[in-house]
């Protein structure tokens, strides 16, 4: 929530400096910077927590390293991947997973008409199609 936030603040700060006269922008991009710099050590705040709750727990911990050690996958992905997954507890076996990330083809037919494979309709949307999940898949 907070970087997407940040980010837009930070894209609009780009923007209005471009666009506005420097005396009238002055203001609102000094507002918008102490904005960016407030919601940056709220996010500090936020991983340092999230850091001491994985490391509290061991099987959070385990997961957490073993998911950071897939090439492309950082911190956001792996803490994204265990929360929605409920640390991978949600699925009994790995196509369900597959097909809940959008990385599963499923044959479209209808009758003598064969269409090309597409993935469930059901899968999480910001995960279809990704390198990164099926690197996950591939080493289950």
């Amino acid at each position: 929530m907070y970087y997407g936030t940040r980010a837009g603040y930070k894209a609009s700060i780009k923007e209005q400096s471009e666009m506005l006269p420097k005396k009238e922008a002055e203001v609102l991009l000094k507002c918008q910077k102490k904005i960016i710099k407030c919601l940056d050590t709220e996010i500090d705040y936020i991983e340092i927590d999230i850091k001491t709750l994985i490391t509290a727990d061991t099987e959070l911990k385990k997961q957490y390293e073993l998911i950071t050690t897939i090439k492309g996958v950082g911190a956001q992905t792996a803490l994204n991947m265990i929360v929605l997954t409920e640390g991978f507890k949600k699925f009994s076996c790995w196509r369900k997973f597959a097909s809940y990330c959008g990385t599963a083809p499923f044959p479209n037919t209808s009758g003598l008409r064969i269409l090309l494979s597409d993935v469930s309709q059901l899968c999480l949307g910001y995960y279809q199609n990704s390198y990164i999940l099926y690197s996950i898949i591939q080493q289950s």
